[in-house]
């Protein structure tokens, strides 16, 4: 019951509350001075759709440079989000089936099944952890230093 409150409470915010518009580069949501608003928050749909750039061409039939444009400014549209939980659904149940079989009729199969979720933890932990250390943070130095970097380079 936990899961299926927690999908539809997911599907409801990304869909009814605008979760879908926080993570975009070009907001639909506009500030006082009628600008868009920066982008905000980041969500497990969009940080899974810009790892699959190729879906806006699978998804809506566009061209493939235009679906990585999409994905690179994180501007995903509703089509592409039911799809998303159409699939995170139908994948949910299968694994529910056969994890779950695996481990009410084998002992064995129930710990096989926790190493396995415990060693995934632990690599998407790593991973995470290893896109915080590198990436995000050695953008936002090099947002911050861009003048002197620029600077630098003419004098060189």
């Amino acid at each position: 019951m936990c899961t299926s409150s927690g999908f539809f409470s997911i599907f409801f915010w990304m869909l009814a509350l605008g979760g879908i518009d926080l993570p975009r580069a070009v907001r639909h949501k506009k500030g006082r001075d009628g600008l868009p608003v920066p982008a905000k928050y980041d969500t497990v749909f969009h940080n899974t759709m810009g790892g699959f750039p190729f879906m806006g061409k699978v998804i809506l039939g566009l061209p493939l440079d235009k679906s990585i444009m999409k994905a690179k400014g994180n501007h995903y549209e509703v089509k592409e989000f039911l799809m998303y939980m159409c699939v995170h659904l139908i994948l949910a149940v299968i694994s529910l089936l056969t994890f779950g079989k695996l481990c009410v009729e084998s002992k064995k199969g129930s710990i096989g099944v926790l190493i396995f979720l415990v060693f995934i933890a632990i690599y998407r932990g790593a991973k995470r952890y290893t896109y915080y250390a590198t990436q995000m943070y050695g953008k936002q130095i090099i947002k911050e230093f861009k003048t002197e970097l620029e600077q630098q380079a003419k004098m060189e």
